[in-house]
């Protein structure tokens, strides 16, 4: 059984669907991802079972165990997709570039030692079509290898050399070979990916004939596939990782414009074959069936459609606080603004300096106001200016003074969220309150720490992420929720850090005086989130915590939140009342059979089911009567009593009839006291038992 996974190329088409899909399977992963990547969106940062680790392949080698897996952590696959050279612009070229592909075998025996390193049992490297070949039909493993450029070459030798030095290792070596996976998040510009974005922007496109025969395997299946080899794949062993269903490209093509744009026609016949293409790409997975029970999930149109769905989300955005679909409508788009309030170009750097767009957008869903595009580089990070007002500073002390008394926070641990050099603890820590701070800045924490705050170096990156010495009595978070790309996360985040029933204090830039006052320039890609009194509101309250006041402070500049974690809900109140009534019930009931009758039940609706199991009355019980005739002749869930038709009364062999029927019970008791007067019932009423 696999619980811990470790993925390189997590990013890539196929990388990605594996991740998601081990995710969903509450499989823990680990990303190892090439520092910087863009194309680190794509990955689900913040779920509770991912995380990410910045390191090239170049760094394999020299990556310390201790920086992936914590002390007595444990991994049982590596996952090996990372491959330079194999997606963008220059894939054509880079194909044949045999130096980048001979890296790549180096990459790949490097990926091995760190599986080594980390003591990972299975090691699964996914290999691809291009090892087999030229073929004109579908393709068994058993077949020879013949690779016609240096991309399959290098595949084919990292192959062999990979399952040798897994052989020394002691490590069960799986090697699937993909055909052509497509899915979201393609970087590779294929066919598929450049079709669907250009039918969603309604344009028809110009293809060779389609004459070509190809296998398509969607991405969620190519995961599904890639598990079951890990978990039953035998070692040394190669499988082919394809539908086994093969379709002139034309047909491929046709569909696509059937599920996304009907009224469009493909422009076949304009493209020219190029010299010696590729005719035939299928392949045989009766071995991979045979041995895993794979079959695949997806017809070619769900995966379009899958497909659109992702490329309208990523051009579009989605919600930060809710995940909704944002509008295609701006609600204002400001040209040539500055990339960030802290990036002050320097004469040397002037020339690289490019100013950015700013695009706002309202969720239709939250009501949120939020700017598109990433963050600034430096969102982790609280700057703030280098001194305090005097006047800031006196009302600052009073405040943080009246909420310390007002909760009762005097000599309890309180923690400020993001604390910069410790600028606000000081006035904090006035208030009588034992103050601590976390910070993501290093520079800021050490400065903070010489001053004499109790400052921990971190940021709240993922919900399940914890503050050294948490739970907290109280927090407070100045200024810093705005910068956030996912606040959701973070406050949940928050929450998990603090004891039950802890006090917060929560500040932002008001967007509500913005709108009143026009500030035009208050926008800035620092500030991801504007809100307002309502849209605040509504996110601490979906992240755990009760808003227990809101005002606008500091000439209108402020909103201020006062909250407190969520309690949870006391439903100890259910136990107790089940436990008398299961009492009375079992009293109830031994006094009838002592009295020679048999009972019956009269309702089989939820309530009555559920009072048959946890009163445990089964065994005591003759049968379940319901007038509802399609429910006679079946029997009740989980006791297992035969529901019969009131006729069932007539045969005079049964006393009692318990009448559990909701609002008609009294209703039923009167048709029980006019049709079968010789039988006694009584209603189980939410106190008791009741004549």
């Amino acid at each position: 059984m696999i619980h811990h996974a470790l993925v390189t190329g997590g990013t890539g088409v196929t990388g990605n669907a594996l991740v998601r899909y081990l995710l969903n399977q509450n499989i823990r992963v680990m990303a190892l991802m090439r520092p910087g990547s863009f194309r680190r969106k794509y990955l689900p940062e913040g779920h509770p079972l991912l995380s990410i680790i910045e390191c090239g392949m170049d760094n394999y080698r020299q990556m310390p165990k201790e920086q992936i897996l914590s002390q007595g952590e444990s991994l049982d696959v590596f996952f090996h997709f990372a491959w330079d050279g194999s997606t963008g612009k220059q894939k054509v070229d880079n194909r044949n570039n045999f130096y980048l592909q001979n890296q790549n075998v180096t990459y790949a025996l490097d990926a091995v030692e760190l599986c080594h390193q980390l003591a990972c049992p299975v090691f699964v490297m996914t290999g691809s079509q291009a090892e087999y070949g030229r073929r004109g039909m579908p393709i068994s493993e058993i077949e020879e290898m013949h690779p016609e450029n240096g991309y399959g070459m290098a595949k084919l030798c990292a192959e062999g050399m990979t399952r040798q030095l897994c052989r020394k290792y002691g490590i069960r070596h799986i090697w699937p070979i993909l055909f052509s996976v497509y899915g979201p998040n393609d970087a590779t510009e294929s066919l598929i990916d450049t079709s669907v974005r250009g039918l969603l922007r309604g344009e028809t496109l110009p293809y060779t004939w389609g004459e070509q025969m190809w296998d398509y395997l969607y991405s969620y299946d190519a995961a599904k596939a890639l598990l079951l080899l890990a978990e039953k794949g035998r070692n040394g062993e190669s499988y082919n990782v394809a539908s086994g269903r093969v379709r002139p490209l034309k047909e491929y093509i046709h569909e696509m414009y059937r599920v996304l744009a009907p009224d469009l026609t493909p422009r076949l016949g304009e493209v020219q074959y190029g010299e010696n293409p590729v005719m035939y790409l299928g392949a045989s997975i009766e071995k991979l069936h045979r041995e895993t029970g794979f079959v695949p999930e997806y017809d070619f149109a769900q995966g379009i459609r899958e497909i659109a769905d992702a490329v309208r989300k990523e051009t579009l955005g989605s919600c930060r606080s809710c995940g909704a679909l944002l509008p295609e409508e701006n609600l204002v788009a400001f040209n040539n603004m500055p990339s960030g309030a802290q990036s002050f170009p320097d004469k040397e750097s002037l020339s690289q300096d490019a100013g950015v767009d700013i695009v706002l957008k309202e969720c239709p869903c939250c009501g949120l106001v939020q700017v598109t595009g990433e963050p600034v580089p430096y969102f982790r990070d609280v700057i703030r200016a280098t001194s305090v007002s005097e006047e800031m500073r006196n009302f600052r002390l009073q405040q943080y003074k009246d909420w310390v008394k007002l909760h009762d926070l005097w000599g309890k641990r309180v923690i400020e969220i993001g604390c910069g050099r410790g600028e606000y603890m000081d006035m904090m820590e006035q208030s009588g309150a034992l103050v601590f701070g976390v910070e993501h800045k290093p520079e800021s924490v050490q400065e903070g720490r010489r001053a004499g705050h109790q400052i921990f170096e971190g940021f709240l990156e993922k919900e399940q992420t914890r503050i050294e010495g948490a739970p907290y009595d109280g927090f407070y978070c100045m200024n810093f929720l705005e910068h956030i790309p996912a606040p959701g996360v973070f406050l949940r985040s928050i929450a998990k850090n603090l004891s039950r029933g802890a006090y917060g204090l929560v500040e932002v830039p008001d967007f509500g005086m913005m709108l009143e006052k026009s500030l035009y320039s208050e926008l800035i890609q620092d500030h991801l989130s504007y809100f307002t009194p309502q849209t605040l509101e509504n996110v601490l309250r979906q992240n755990g915590f009760d808003v227990l006041s809101m005002k606008t402070i500091w000439y209108g500049y402020i909103l201020s939140a006062e909250v407190q974690k969520r309690k949870t809900i006391d439903i100890n109140g259910f136990s107790r009342k089940r436990e008398d009534l299961k009492r009375q019930m079992a009293d109830f009931l031994d006094q009838q059979h002592k009295q020679g009758k048999k009972v019956a039940v009269w309702g089989a609706g939820h309530q009555a089911l559920a009072n048959l199991s946890l009163l445990d009355m089964g065994e005591k019980i003759e049968c379940v009567i319901d007038s509802a005739a399609f429910k006679q002749g079946k029997y009740t869930p989980a006791t297992h009593l035969p529901i019969l038709s009131p006729q069932r009364l007539r045969e005079g062999d049964i006393g009692m009839v318990i009448i559990m029927a909701a609002g008609y019970s009294h209703e039923v008791k009167a048709i029980i006291e006019r049709d079968y007067p010789e039988v006694e019932s009584v209603i189980l009423m939410e106190n008791g038992i009741q004549p």
